[in-house]
């Protein structure tokens, strides 16, 4: 999550899918997990990472930067499905904290990283120290 403020997170997710969101997020991201630290701060909810393999299949990137992930924590035998291009994190059945991958068109919960704030989304909002914004 490149350094970002942890403790700005300040709401529960709200369900999207992954294509949507890319889409409609301009200011923020997708937050990235650059640290073991950060995955476990962030394992108690089923959301959307900025991970996909779309350009090419099995070259799991971020895709806010393109760059190739580093740190990873991938469910054992994961990812698998080839149709499943978008990475997620606390798949329900197994343990909180791992990596799974999934269809971009499912709709779960997410988090957005804007200028090394880290945010939970619902309606696309956000607080930081006592003051809202709309991203």
């Amino acid at each position: 999550m490149g350094g970002g403020d942890l403790e700005s997170i300040v709401t529960k997710s709200s369900l999207r899918n992954w294509t949507g969101l890319v889409h409609r997020l301009q200011k923020a991201n997708l937050a990235g997990i650059e640290r073991k630290e950060e995955n476990e701060w962030l394992k108690k909810q089923k959301l959307w990472l900025d991970l996909n393999d779309l350009s090419v299949e099995g070259n799991w990137r971020w895709f806010s930067t393109g760059k190739s992930v580093s740190y990873t924590n991938w469910i054992p035998g994961q990812p698998d499905y080839a149709s499943e291009d978008c990475g997620q994190m606390n798949y329900p059945s197994h343990k909180k904290g791992q990596w799974n991958n999934l269809s971009c068109d499912a709709k779960i919960g997410f988090i957005c990283e804007l200028s090394g704030m880290v945010i939970f989304a619902r309606s696309l909002v956000w607080q930081e120290k006592g003051e809202e914004a709309v991203i």
